[in-house]
């Protein structure tokens, strides 16, 4: 009885006693930079309300402060880290606060005495050109690594030229139990980079924002009520791009001129449930 009691206790406290014991990482897999912030209630505030407006915003320069701290212990290809390049760079670190200052917040979370904790995330490769150059692809061994939450399946090296051609229509397949959406991002590389190594980084960017554009095309076109639906509702749009952001890359391709081809899924019961129907007779 005294266990059940303390664990009610718990959920009824401000994050601020709660605080995970990591507030932030970098999701290789997605490139993305998440972080958590957390906000305790004015306990003298009038009201829940009144106070949860104020917790709100202490979350908010929370998540903000642990994405920044999160970036700056990113060790750069040269072996610094990223932290003292921000030092020495004033320009550099306000356009890069800038950037981190634009988060988008995947979860919120609300406590019953108006304390608020927030997940958040922002894109790597929104943060300006000069230092995404710098940036590792991914942390040593990652990209070697089987597939998994927190790093990118194994690579092939292709001896062909730029996936440019190599489309790849999108598919919904049953997989086991699951059905998947499945499809491939391309980027081709910038010949005028100054290395294969840089070609590389703008160019895995772009198979990663063409995924997300494949997967869309492969909804829409999947069903015309899909189509029709996402094109009248924004906010259920909105919800889908959300989604779709959490794919899973299941194979990389690096060819020889630093094009790179990304093979990726999303299991179809992420999606909206007034979606599921229409694409799928089992998705429901």
């Amino acid at each position: 009885m005294i266990g059940r009691i303390f664990v009610v206790a718990l959920i009824c406290l401000s994050p601020s006693l709660l605080r995970a014991e990591s507030t932030g990482e970098i999701d290789w897999q997605h490139r993305t930079i998440k972080a958590h912030g957390q906000g305790a209630p004015d306990l003298n505030a009038p009201s829940v309300s009144a106070a949860r407006l104020g917790a709100e915003k202490a979350a908010k320069a929370d998540a903000f402060r642990n994405l920044l701290e999160t970036l700056k212990g990113v060790s750069l290809a040269s072996g610094d880290k990223l932290g003292t390049l921000l030092q020495s760079d004033n320009g550099l670190r306000a356009q890069v606060e800038g950037t981190l200052r634009g988060f988008r917040i995947v979860s919120p979370h609300y406590y019953s005495d108006g304390g608020v904790a927030l997940d958040v995330e922002v894109d790597l490769d929104k943060l300006p050109a000069a230092l995404i150059a710098k940036l590792p692809s991914a942390p040593a061994g990652v990209a070697d690594a089987a597939p998994g939450p927190a790093s990118l399946p194994a690579a092939s090296e292709e001896k062909s030229r730029s996936p440019a051609q190599a489309k790849q229509p999108p598919a919904i397949v049953e997989r086991g139990a699951k059905i998947v959406v499945q499809a491939r991002g391309q980027g081709v590389p910038d010949l005028n980079a100054a290395s294969i190594a840089v070609a590389r980084i703008g160019a895995e960017r772009a198979a990663r924002l063409d995924a997300l554009k494949v997967l869309l095309a492969a909804l829409s076109s999947g069903d015309a009520e899909v189509g029709k639906m996402l094109e009248a509702d924004p906010a259920l749009r909105t919800k889908v791009d959300g989604a779709l952001r959490g794919y899973f890359v299941s194979k990389v391709h690096y060819y020889s001129d630093g094009g790179v081809a990304l093979d990726v899924e999303l299991p179809i019961d992420q999606l909206p449930p007034e979606l599921r129907a229409h694409l799928h007779p089992r998705a429901n």
